[in-house]
């Protein structure tokens, strides 16, 4: 298999690089920086300011807020795309879990060395992830919302020692 067919197949696995062809995805590459990283390895931190795109290409990176395990990121996934974009502190912490390659991609390379049709579309491709992630959380709390309604409208039943 050629080089070049080895990123379009990157490009069919990994969401942030979908519709990019390989020429487009070896580009991506060569203007980022792959890490292989050990198990309970710190990517980020909560709270720091965020700069880089993450792509996990290998194993899996665990997502903490206040140290509550809230995502488990795998091959393909990615993440601290929307911090990097509004220019915010992280707002979780990233942690390998196991032996790990990620990939890392400063913003500022995406406006200032990237072809500007992939920057586009790898751009787009980040709006789509964060929209469908935004979407997810949002449903999570509505889910969370119903059940505590639920609660509450349980508790209302049920005689308190007050009411006796």
């Amino acid at each position: 298999m050629s080089s070049i067919e080895k990123y379009a197949k990157l490009a069919e696995k990994v969401d942030l690089f979908q519709g990019l062809n390989g020429d487009e995805v070896r580009a991506i590459i060569k203007l980022g920086d792959r890490q292989s990283l050990p198990n309970n390895q710190p990517i980020f931190h909560e709270g720091h300011l965020a700069t880089n795109f993450f792509v996990v290409l290998q194993g899996e990176v665990h997502l903490y807020i206040k140290a509550k395990l809230i995502a488990k990121c795998r091959a393909g996934d990615t993440f601290g795309a929307m911090e990097a974009l509004t220019h915010a502190p992280h707002s979780s912490t990233a942690v390998t879990h196991g032996k790990t390659k990620v990939f890392v991609m400063k913003e500022k390379d995406i406006g200032e060395r990237m072809n500007q049709g992939a920057a586009v579309r790898l751009l787009l491709n980040a709006i789509h992830i964060l929209s469908l992630q935004l979407e997810q959380a949002f449903s999570h709390h509505l889910r969370l919302k119903r059940e505590l309604a639920r609660r509450d409208a349980d508790d209302d039943l049920i005689p308190s020692e007050m009411d006796a």
